[in-house]
């Protein structure tokens, strides 16, 4: 017959297992804490007194149109204008939008919330002209949001592109919403407040989200994968990531149809 379980034994070893459970709530909390406070501090960041979350930043230009976006305010407090060289003011609409503007026509534009001006900018609309030089920036592997992304920006910036064009992998490690404006919005927010920012999607991109967050964000074609953009006497073909028989039949397609700009 076994001997009874000595109940002083079973005490200290329910003790044992308490100590053990509460310490490992203990580091559990600990984790969570830090991973809040470098969210808060490294991807939120802290906006100080601007008062947009997000640009304003160009997402459509061509001959005669213009389209800035934004966010923050509420749209009714905020007033988009642009003005031309000979000093004509043209009004967005509320979802920020310029029409009847003029080709191959640098703007400037100023984002005013509640009659004060917060934020100001330039854009070019496309040269109406075939034989016009224009000027775009190409960048890729990009989306890291460090000291070195904020150089790239300050480049682009010194180039003054009409639009730039991505090459994949805009935001690391995922294109989730979260992590936009620290990997994207924000080192590049000089140069997006005054040319397109034309998206290719990477892998990086695609990757558990395929890429619709930034793809909404940019206001992208279609799914962002294969699309067509046009700037002036420019053409684009963005093909996406995967080199599929869709791809290559859309690229011959594309690549079919005339161009004289």
């Amino acid at each position: 017959m076994a001997a009874p379980a000595d109940p002083a034994r079973l005490v200290r070893r329910l003790r044992i297992a308490l100590v053990a459970v509460a310490m490992l709530l203990g580091l559990t909390l600990v984790l969570v804490l830090g991973v809040l406070f470098y969210w808060n501090a490294y991807l939120l960041g802290d906006r100080g007194e601007d008062p947009f979350t997000r640009g304003p930043y160009v997402v459509g230009l061509s001959e005669t149109t213009a389209s800035v976006r934004l966010l923050g305010p509420d749209p009714a407090r905020v007033a988009l204008t642009a003005v031309a060289p000979d000093g004509t003011e043209v009004e967005a609409s509320p979802t920020g939008d310029f029409t009847g503007l003029a080709p191959g026509t640098r703007y400037l534009w100023t984002a005013a919330v509640d009659g004060i001006g917060q934020a100001s900018g330039s854009f070019r609309t496309a040269p109406d002209d075939p034989d016009a030089e224009v000027v775009f920036g190409v960048i890729a592997d990009y989306g890291s949001g460090s000291e070195h992304q904020y150089a790239v920006g300050r480049g682009l910036d010194a180039i003054d592109p009409a639009f730039v064009l991505t090459a994949g992998d805009n935001s690391y490690l995922l294109a989730l919403p979260q992590l936009l404006d620290r990997n994207i919005f924000r080192p590049l927010r000089g140069v997006m407040g005054e040319a397109q920012l034309v998206v290719g999607l990477g892998d990086h991109d695609t990757f558990a989200t395929d890429g619709r967050f930034l793809v909404e964000a940019v206001e992208s074609p279609g799914d962002g994968l294969r699309y067509t953009y046009d700037y002036g006497p420019v053409r684009v073909v963005v093909l996406g990531v995967d080199e599929d028989p869709a791809t290559i039949a859309f690229a011959k397609a594309e690549l079919a149809k005339p161009w004289d700009g």
